[in-house]
């Protein structure tokens, strides 16, 4: 396998209109900033691509409002997994997200329900 090929297992697929608001998920709630409206590029079961203005870097950990259009808020956490050089005023992101199950660092089963419904709509 070369360096360019993707190794993702998940399809990703698009969904216009998606915006996403994070939050680094550090210390106590009312210092944690919000991101402004990020866009959506991609989506998967296993995690986002989003374009992003502020700081954000690898290893932080995010907590994720998605708001897809028709659809109710989706809330998930994730790890940023890596960064590109910034094109402009964006950067690009992939955040991957935590394992779903029980507990407080793990996202809720039904998030990954909820993800697996709109990945059938879309793909």
């Amino acid at each position: 396998m070369t360096e360019k090929q993707d190794r993702r297992s998940l399809q990703r697929f698009e969904i216009p209109g998606t915006n996403v608001i994070c939050r680094k998920d550090e210390g106590f709630k009312l210092f944690n900033r919000y991101s402004n409206i990020s866009t959506l590029e991609n989506l998967s079961k296993s995690g986002v691509c989003l374009k992003l203005k502020n700081g954000i870097n690898i290893g932080d950990k995010l907590k994720l409002q998605l708001n897809i259009p028709g659809e109710n808020k989706l809330e998930v956490k994730g790890h940023v997994r890596w960064k590109s050089l910034k094109v402009g005023e964006f950067n690009r992101i992939g955040i991957q997200f935590e394992p779903f199950g029980r507990g407080k660092y793990f996202n809720p089963f039904s998030s990954l329900e909820k993800l697996r419904e709109i990945s059938q709509q879309h793909v």
